[in-house]
């Protein structure tokens, strides 16, 4: 039986949403949700108020996950193909690992002149993939 945890929850709410590969990881989960428990209670501890125990907790639960390959998908799908019925999901598992092995999707990635570059080529992936599969 898992623990109920507050920084488990919303790190579980997190990952289904953004990172949906990563959601079945308990054991990742499990570890990133006891740090940020520890944290907050040290935290605690030392007298810092509880909004600046919570960021510091979350900055250890969310420690690179502010980038998500998974919402960029999202967010090209809808911007460039809105009129196609395409599964977010399947494509992001096509395209995760060539992606991820060109570009350095780190917590400061969003707005990079690179982002733009994969942006492209993502637009470009997905065109293929309709041409292929959905046309």
């Amino acid at each position: 039986m898992k623990k109920l945890s507050y920084f488990r929850l919303i790190l579980e709410e997190y990952l289904l949403h953004n990172h949906p590969d990563k959601f079945p990881d308990t054991a990742f989960i499990d570890s990133r949700s006891e740090q940020a428990e520890l944290i907050f209670e040290q935290c605690s501890k030392e007298g810092l108020h509880i909004s600046e125990c919570k960021e510091q907790a979350n900055n250890i639960l969310l420690k690179d996950l502010h980038y998500s390959l998974y919402c960029k998908i999202q967010e090209v799908i809808e911007d460039n193909f809105a009129s196609y019925v395409l599964d977010e999901m399947d494509l992001y598992n096509s395209f995760k690992d060539s992606i991820t092995r060109k570009y350095d999707l780190s917590d400061n990635y969003s707005g990079s002149a690179e982002e733009q570059t994969m942006i492209y080529e993502l637009i470009g992936l997905i065109q293929i993939h309709i041409e292929k599969h959905v046309l």
